[in-house]
């Protein structure tokens, strides 16, 4: 795999965070990816992806306004266009002009707002873990994220992040600890929990924006939106992988496959990781 390096880019409201891995962008080289992260956390849930497609391309993952280590949005009640926005600023600042993208559930959502405001600035998008539809349950557990309430000189928001963390890779969803609700993958290594839970309590005061705006994305009106050639995937043992024909269905000539291990990317071994930048790699280069 890639070495990975860091970085900040400036853009009105603040700092982009940035990992990237691969070449420098050359003129007639291979094309940049940016990578887009889920919620909560940041670009070091997929950085052995990162990693893995640097071996081919350059990559840069970003992490989302207001989580990792980018700065907070512009203002509350941001949408996934602003997000988007946001990250086609930190691209052109970074001077990648036309690129591909890869999105993991919130990143998803960014992605496709992204392809559908400047599609000529798309070259070709993967979609993984997109949701197909907003569901009740989806609308209570909105309004469970924004966890500034529970930060106190006791550290309940620690626990309250650890928990709920803990209870996602566990439960599906994540407060209901019933038999019925749990789910067959386990926790991950304990050192890639660790890391995850330090990127979630890094942006706890704001990391609520993105993954509200996510979680009540309208992606029957947007998805058919789409103008990009489009790969849509999921894990079999991820929480939308039952949406990935719904997704594949409403964005016009979409394509769809399996990750070709059962797990997502924070629960496949380092061997199931490369194995997804592969197949990943082979769809853009097809």
């Amino acid at each position: 795999m890639a070495a990975i390096r860091r970085g900040f880019i400036d853009i009105a409201e603040g700092q982009v965070h940035f990992r990237a891995a691969g070449p420098e962008p050359q003129p007639g080289g291979q094309g940049p990816l940016l990578v887009f992260h889920g919620s909560p956390g940041s670009s070091e849930q997929l950085e052995r992806f990162i990693a893995a497609m640097g071996e081919t391309r350059p990559v840069f993952g970003f992490d989302t306004m207001g989580l990792g280590d980018s700065s907070p949005p512009a203002h509350d009640n941001a949408d996934m266009a602003y997000f988007a926005d946001a990250a086609f600023r930190a691209a052109q600042a970074l001077g990648l002009d036309r690129v591909d993208l890869f999105g993991s559930h919130t990143g998803a959502r960014i992605a496709v707002e992204y392809a559908i405001a400047r599609p000529s600035a798309v070259r070709r998008m993967v979609l993984d873990g997109m949701s197909a539809q907003v569901t009740a349950q989806g609308r209570d557990y909105a309004t469970t994220l924004d966890k500034r309430q529970y930060i106190d000189q006791t550290g309940t928001h620690w626990h309250v992040a650890w928990q709920t963390l803990r209870d996602a890779y566990l439960f599906s969803p994540h407060d209901k600890l019933v038999a019925e609700s749990v789910r067959p993958v386990g926790l991950p290594p304990l050192e890639r929990l660790h890391a995850h839970i330090c990127e979630i309590l890094k942006g706890i005061r704001t990391s609520h924006h993105a993954y509200i705006a996510a979680v009540l994305y309208d992606s029957p009106a947007r998805l058919p939106l789409v103008g990009v050639p489009t790969l849509a995937i999921a894990a079999r043992n991820d929480t939308p992988y039952p949406h990935l024909d719904g997704v594949a269905k409403l964005i016009p000539g979409c394509v769809k496959m399996e990750h070709p291990s059962p797990n997502p990317e924070t629960l496949a071994t380092d061997d199931e990781a490369a194995d997804l930048a592969r197949m990943v790699a082979g769809w853009l280069d097809s």
